[in-house]
């Protein structure tokens, strides 16, 4: 259950700052996808020693994190714009 809870919470977050960025059905998907990483740019810093949580929420309501959260937060804002998006990761590069 905590995991559903966790997925649940974070598209909530999500859609409530799709909203905020004035993301519609009717938003071209080249404008929606700037917006979001223009607001994930402007709101998170990267810290390569931050404590890795990897939990969706903490990925798309911390403002700081590291690849992971900023792929998963990036994929979290595109699917609540009705944007298809994946989180692909390299495990001997240790990136997302």
């Amino acid at each position: 259950m905590e995991i559903y809870d966790d997925v649940q919470e974070a598209f909530l977050i999500a859609r409530q700052i799709v909203l905020s960025l004035g993301i519609t059905k009717d938003t071209p998907q080249r404008d929606a996808i700037a917006k979001i990483n223009d607001f994930i740019c402007e709101q998170k810093a990267y810290n390569y020693s931050y404590y890795r949580d990897t939990s969706l929420s903490a990925s798309i309501s911390r403002e700081v994190g590291v690849c992971f959260n900023y792929a998963c937060e990036f994929q979290l804002l595109c699917l609540s714009a009705g944007i298809e998006c994946y989180v692909y990761s390299a495990i001997d590069m240790n990136h997302a």
